[in-house]
């Protein structure tokens, strides 16, 4: 592993590289992206509706990662990896407030057009899970059934897990480190039930084409998700190491 202050330069570096990608390429890499988490969330329901129970939990959350290993592997801009990593050069003033605004949009409107093209292509129109899935169903009722102060700290949960996901793969030196790094803190994440705007504009969309939802509540859903996101990535993780690099400085 890299140390402390040599991840956290990394993360800064990363962070100046991803608001300077040109328009294309953040608009490609983000649909990427998108449609990336939306295939680990299909995954994840059809092995946990076949399997059932704990054991079934367990084994579709351990495949859900796939969709962060395509991001980080592959290529991709994720928006809760990008509140965590653009937001830690927003702490240090490498990128401007404008740069952050300007690159969180991006990156949201491509991650929504990746999920929703996946929820409309390969579930609604394909079938590869069944739309109507009793789980899938649930699972969507709970993440909009609850007030926006659990969204908002859901939301924070979730991006602790992302954001640190991301932080030991910057800073690991070998790929089954960086491997790890991804896998256990994302499936632990599932496991605990977080929200996470990406997921949650994939899986919402299909309740809202079968009018089990309201478009009210799917866009009210998604707003808190995304503030608890942002908070969970930027303090709980980016401020907080920042904290910690300045203190070694010192």
């Amino acid at each position: 592993m890299h140390t402390l202050l040599e991840t956290i330069t990394s993360v800064r570096e990363l962070g100046i590289i991803k608001v300077e990608k040109t328009f294309i390429a953040k608009t490609i890499l983000s649909m990427i992206a998108g449609a990336a988490i939306a295939f680990g969330y299909i995954t994840y329901f059809i092995i946990t509706d076949a399997i059932g129970g704990g054991m079934g939990l367990l084994v579709g959350a351990s495949l859900f990662p796939i969709g962060l290993m395509i991001v980080l592997m592959a290529g991709g801009e994720l928006l809760t990896g990008n509140m965590f990593v653009v937001g830690t050069s927003w702490l240090h003033k490498d990128v401007s407030t404008k740069d952050l605004i300007l690159n969180w949009v991006h990156i949201t409107l491509g991650n929504f057009v990746g999920a929703v093209l996946v929820a409309y292509v390969f579930v609604l129109y394909l079938g590869t899970v069944d739309p109507e899935m009793p789980l899938l169903i649930a699972t969507g009722f709970g993440k909009v059934n609850t007030s926006p102060m659990k969204m908002i700290v859901s939301g924070i949960g979730c991006n602790i897990f992302v954001g640190l996901s991301v932080w030991m793969y910057i800073g690991s030196k070998d790929g089954f480190l960086k491997f790890m790094s991804i896998w256990f803190p994302i499936a632990v994440f599932i496991i605990l039930g977080f929200q996470h705007v990406v997921a949650n504009m994939f899986l919402l969309v299909i309740l809202v084409s079968q009018n089990l939802i309201t478009l009210t509540q799917y866009l009210s859903n998604l707003s808190f998700v995304f503030i608890g996101n942002a908070i969970g990535g930027v303090l709980f993780v980016g401020l907080l190491y920042a904290l910690v690099a300045d203190s070694l400085k010192s």
